[in-house]
């Protein structure tokens, strides 16, 4: 047998033993297990990829033997996607070997009276001066009886350089058909013989390596926090500060808060990144009826240093004589959820209760920090994810060609998200303290007025002219109210259906969640969810 015919026959063992693999592989069931849960109770969704559309189905709560077999169902299906992988590479290699085999590389018989190539220097020699019919004949071959030449694919190489999402930029490359290359693996030196496409960082353009990618012709997106002269060599993605102190004040003003804080570095200079920020918490807290204050994150040094403190204590011994001078309940804001979660310490260094006495609200959502801190920590989210999309987007139109923006393009925060730091609404009365915590910690139980008034230990009338008195409204509205704010919660954040939302809400039935839901909205949960960019 020549080499030729051994190539091909291993080339169609392979080319036969992968489609009995990718037989097996369109037969198992595509998608994959995943494990939600919710208030300790563990829920499974079955997820895949339908039309370039995430579609999930949901599984409830499954018995160890069935997500047994849907573990063995996606091991079987790494398996064959692995082997049908490796037997693509072995395909394309043997191809090749084909392909670069010319007729003079091929086994000659041994007729040929030692000198194999001789009959072929003569077909060559037949070939060199065609005859005009042969001419002919070969223009009128049929197209595709002739081989196309491969044109090169030419893949986008795109920079990614400072700390912000890599995931989001991972999956748009890979959708996109680009190349990644992360400075934060080479030191931030450029390999030598690569061509980037264009850089997206949260650098100005007149950072060294920012500046020498532009000069090389590379595009940029600056992924930023406020707006720079340098933005019309560099578009920029920015953070709505205005929206954020907005939206911070919103939250404190809608539980009844009387005084607030704004914690920072130079939050009243109009140089300060944060200043923005500030401006609107202020104006939207005054707006509302909130007295405003401001706190510096540091001490002077000359007391720092007299004490004999640490740049931790001095702040933290800085926040304690503050705070302690403040009326209470007090809603304070930081910058950070670092500082946030630094306060948060301190306030229980130094005996304050949170939320009770200082409710306490960060920035950026960054769940490695918000949900370690003791209490968790509620944080104003900063759309980091959004907002890195928005850039690789703009790179991708930057690419094909199309006008970089006039303007820095600024994304809105996705919201507040609430955890234990601000779970409270201020009040005076301590026997309504008591009974929003009662009533808030078992939202989903079936609960009444009395069995509220009995964990209190007052009269039932009493207990609803103190919620009058504190709130303006009764203890059934305040209860109703909570249970749609919790709903809301559960719509937004997870992919639970409404028939299970409802119970865990502390709602009858789905149709009854529908009818209070539509009362206080005017729409139901699922366009709700669909509104918020959940799927229903």
């Amino acid at each position: 047998m020549s080499f030729d015919n051994e190539i091909t026959g291993a080339l169609e063992a392979l080319e036969g033993q992968k489609a009995d693999w990718e037989q097996a592989l369109a037969e198992l069931l595509p998608g994959n297990l995943v494990k939600r849960v919710v208030k300790g109770h563990e829920y499974y969704y079955w997820v895949r990829r339908e039309n370039g559309k995430v579609k999930t189905d949901y599984r409830g709560k499954l018995s160890d033997e069935e997500v047994a077999w849907y573990t063995d169902l996606k091991q079987k299906r790494e398996t064959f996607t692995k082997q049908i992988a490796r037997a693509d590479k072995a395909i394309r290699a043997l191809k090749s070997v084909l392909c670069q085999r010319q007729p003079d590389d091929a086994d000659t018989p041994a007729e040929s009276g030692g000198k194999p190539h001789a009959h072929k220097k003569e077909e060559r020699a037949g070939r060199a001066s065609p005859s005009g019919g042969a001419r002919r004949a070969e223009a009128k071959r049929a197209p595709g009886s002739r081989k196309t030449k491969i044109v090169a694919r030419v893949r986008p190489l795109v920079v990614l350089f400072g700390s912000f999402p890599r995931t989001i930029c991972i999956d748009l490359a890979r959708e996109w058909g680009w190349d990644l290359l992360d400075l934060a693996l080479t030191e931030e030196a450029i390999p030598d013989g690569v061509k980037p496409t264009g850089i997206i960082s949260d650098n100005l353009s007149t950072h060294s390596v920012v500046k020498r990618l532009i000069n090389m012709g590379c595009y940029a997106v600056r992924l930023g926090r406020r707006p720079n002269p340098t933005d019309v060599h560099t578009p920029a993605i920015l953070l709505d500060f205005v929206s954020i102190g907005r939206m911070a004040a919103e939250h404190f003003l809608a539980r009844g808060f009387k005084t607030v804080a704004h914690v920072g570095w130079d939050s009243e200079d109009p140089d300060s990144l944060y200043y923005p920020m500030y401006v609107s918490f202020r104006q939207h807290a005054q707006k509302g009826g909130a007295a405003c204050h401001v706190h510096k994150l540091d001490v002077p040094m000359s007391k720092a240093v007299a004490l004999s403190l640490s740049s931790y204590e001095s702040r933290t011994l800085g926040v304690y004589e503050w705070l302690s001078d403040l009326p209470k309940p007090v809603g304070v804001v930081t910058i950070t959820d670092g500082y946030a979660a630094s306060i948060c310490v301190m306030c229980r260094h130094a005996g304050i209760a949170v939320p009770e006495e200082v409710a306490i609200m960060g920035v950026g959502n960054r769940a490695s920090i918000c949900e370690v801190s003791t209490p968790t920590l509620s944080s104003v989210d900063s759309a980091w994810e959004a907002r890195t999309q928005r850039g690789m987007t703009l790179m991708r139109e930057l690419i094909a060609g199309e006008p970089a923006p006039q303007a820095p393009i600024v994304i809105p925060p996705a919201g507040v998200v609430e955890r234990q730091s601000t779970d409270l609404l201020a009040v005076d009365d301590p026997a309504v303290a008591q009974a929003l915590r009662f009533m808030w910690d078992h939202l989903e139980q079936n609960m009444s007025v009395d069995d509220v008034a009995e964990a209190v230990g007052i009269r039932r009338r009493s207990l609803e002219r103190a919620f009058r008195g504190q709130l303006g409204r009764s203890v059934n509205a305040e209860l109703r109210r909570k249970r749609l704010e919790h709903c809301c919660q559960l719509l937004k954040t997870t992919d639970l259906p409404i028939a299970d939302v409802a119970p865990l809400s502390g709602f009858s039935s789905a149709g009854y969640l529908n009818k209070v839901f539509r009362a206080a909205f005017e729409t139901t949960p699922r366009q709700w969810r669909v509104s918020a960019g959940r799927a229903s």
